[in-house]
């Protein structure tokens, strides 16, 4: 597990990148248990290129945080917006609750695509390990990796960082994710050409780092769920009276009771 406190390392992720950033956007949880959604303009010259509804896709997509509990993800995603190209360069960390579950949060310094952070994403890379003799086989451009010693993880993650400014030092456009913290992430990284929409998302290569034992199984029950529900739910006001009592005892016997 990565040991940094969480203070610590959303402080030095605002440190980094703050001063040259366009927009800021901050997605927390207050005592309240409310969700907290800021999004604010630090460069007052560009307010009208961007709002908070365009950021609204890079918000944590998902429910199911509780295997990736003190884990982070830290992230580059370009987009396009109204024919403007951003990145977006992120931290998410997913934070136990006080009595229930596990929930996400995150923070994202929007910058242009012409003046991408590459110092800055240097200096991120150094700080997360020193460590720069780790063999991993990241030669691919784009595709998913599998972190297969979680315990040296900051290592992996300074190597697909690294692969990330080395594309932008050669005016390539990438997405990078260090670590996928849901089932549901991984479903849209597993799929990247469906799922990143060609109207909003703007990359040529994707490199997204996994460790699969952090992300829960999915039972027979959520299977069957997700393939036939869609299927059977239209017909059930067409069922005979005698079959539907058994529809419903199908529908008892998958939910999460």
């Amino acid at each position: 597990m990565q040991a940094q406190d969480t203070d610590d390392i959303f402080k030095f992720i605002s440190d980094l990148f703050q001063a040259n950033a366009d927009f800021y956007l901050k997605f927390m949880r207050d005592e309240s248990d409310s969700y907290i959604f800021e999004f604010e303009c630090i460069n007052e010259e560009n307010k009208h290129l961007l709002t908070k509804k365009d950021v609204m896709p890079l918000l944590p997509i998902g429910a199911d945080w509780i295997g990736a509990v003190g884990w982070r993800s830290l992230f580059g995603i370009p987009f396009k917006v109204r024919e403007n190209e951003w990145i977006g360069i992120g931290l998410r960390e997913i934070l136990r609750h006080s009595h229930r579950g596990a929930y996400p949060v995150q923070i994202t310094y929007f910058f242009p695509l012409s003046k991408k952070p590459i110092d800055e994403l240097k200096r991120l890379a150094t700080a997360i390990s020193n460590e720069r003799d780790y063999f991993y086989p990241f030669e691919k451009q784009s595709g998913m990796i599998e972190d297969d010693n979680p315990e040296e993880h900051a290592k992996f993650e300074r190597k697909i960082i690294e692969k990330a400014y080395r594309n932008y030092e050669e005016n390539k456009s990438m997405m990078f994710n260090t670590l996928v913290l849901s089932n549901s992430e991984i479903e849209i990284a597993a799929s990247p050409e469906n799922a990143y929409q060609k109207n909003f998302y703007a990359f040529e290569h994707f490199l997204i780092g996994i460790i699969p034992k952090l992300l829960p199984k999915r039972t027979w029950k959520k299977v069957i769920k997700e393939k036939l529900h869609p299927i059977i739910r239209p017909f059930k006001e067409k069922l005979h009276p005698i079959i539907r009592p058994l529809y419903e005892v199908v529908q008892y016997i998958l939910s999460d009771k």
